[in-house]
């Protein structure tokens, strides 16, 4: 509900001057560099540490989010009703979850052009936050992790990290350009790595989280902003599912990066299992041959095995689509999450 006020947003913001949080489809209404904005998200930060912060300021204003239990931890977010002023065009989202001081029926948009007219530049600062606070705060929110999922390798990255692969694709993407993420592993790992710096700059399935949703909304994506630049990030469950839609994007001309995560698992699920039984069941997969899947579709195809910067570059410079592969191995964080789990199933097992 807010993505079409960024601009609105961000004079808002800097007037006042105030930090800025947002759900996960919010995320680049303020650029994530800008000295204001806390870049948060629940697969990067602990909701602890966001409850302490929201119990401090007299004025908590949210624009345009349903505060459902996917934009607040299942609701674990603690908000204080009597600081809270709720912004929202449908009467039904306002105050059905959260208790407010004061409701507001009506668009962002509307409702940020009266205040902003109220907030002339150069004015008093109406509020006492610093830069300095802001980004002290950011790396407060960033200092541990509550939803702590153990990394799995990457392949062809040095270091052979999530981080590494993420800020490559941060460095070669540009600020306007859309990633749209599947369900699974890597999209919790592009939330918690990936910087957005546009609106609509990350696009997931939000409340159900329905496997492969990533290809044909990036086809969406590409249809709404033809300007953009767009990437699909998926894995190779999520492939399976709707990975045909490559040759839908190939029939109508759609430029496409499509990165496939490789690990041979439904890793996430994987994870689950491993870290509660020391064990897995139902998620090994049985790939294809992802070069000669592109080669069968028409569709260009490039491994990342090292040069990553050129690989992601050379795709996102190409107007046709590109199919690119990162294998994806087991950790040693991972094979320490197996190896609590067969303790945990073991002294079960003995009461």
């Amino acid at each position: 509900g807010c993505v079409g006020a960024a601009p609105l947003v961000r004079q808002l913001a800097e007037r006042l001057p105030a930090p800025v949080l947002t759900t996960c489809s919010g995320r680049g209404v303020l650029p994530e560099d800008h000295d204001l904005s806390l870049a948060f998200d629940f697969p990067r930060g602990d909701v602890g540490r966001v409850n302490e912060l929201l119990g401090k300021p007299d004025l908590v204003l949210v624009l345009g989010a349903r505060l459902s239990s996917a934009s607040t931890y299942d609701f674990a977010l603690e908000i204080p009703p009597d600081r809270l002023v709720h912004v929202d065009a449908s009467d039904e989202v306002l105050g059905a979850t959260y208790p407010a001081r004061l409701l507001v029926a009506g668009t962002v948009e509307t409702v940020l052009e009266r205040i902003v007219a109220d907030t002339a530049p150069g004015a008093t600062p109406a509020s006492r936050w610093t830069a300095a606070e802001v980004r002290e705060r950011r790396q407060e929110l960033r200092a541990s992790v509550s939803y702590a999922v153990p990394e799995p390798t990457f392949h062809g990255v040095e270091p052979p990290t999530a981080a590494t692969f993420f800020a490559a694709l941060r460095r070669t993407l540009p600020r306007d350009g859309i990633v749209v993420a599947d369900s699974g592993l890597h999209q919790l790992l592009a939330r918690r790595h990936l910087d957005v710096m546009a609106p609509r700059g990350l696009i997931v399935p939000s409340d159900f989280q329905s496997m492969g949703f990533a290809l044909p909304a990036a086809i969406g994506a590409h249809l709404a902003a033809p300007e953009r630049p767009v990437v699909a990030l998926v894995g190779d469950g999520g492939l399976a599912m709707s990975g045909m839609e490559l040759l839908t994007a190939v029939q109508e001309r759609i430029p496409l990066t499509v990165v496939v995560f490789n690990d041979g698992w439904l890793n996430l699920i994987r994870i689950a299992q491993l870290r509660a039984f020391g064990h897995a069941e139902g998620v090994k997969r049985h790939n294809p041959d992802f070069g000669a899947l592109a080669a069968a579709v028409g569709a260009r195809f490039a491994r990342v095995d090292g040069q990553v910067d050129e690989v992601l570059g050379d795709a996102l410079a190409s107007r046709d689509v590109t199919l690119v592969e990162v294998g994806v191995g087991d950790s040693g964080a991972m094979r320490g999450a197996r190896a609590v789990g067969l303790a945990r199933s073991a002294a079960a097992s003995t009461l």
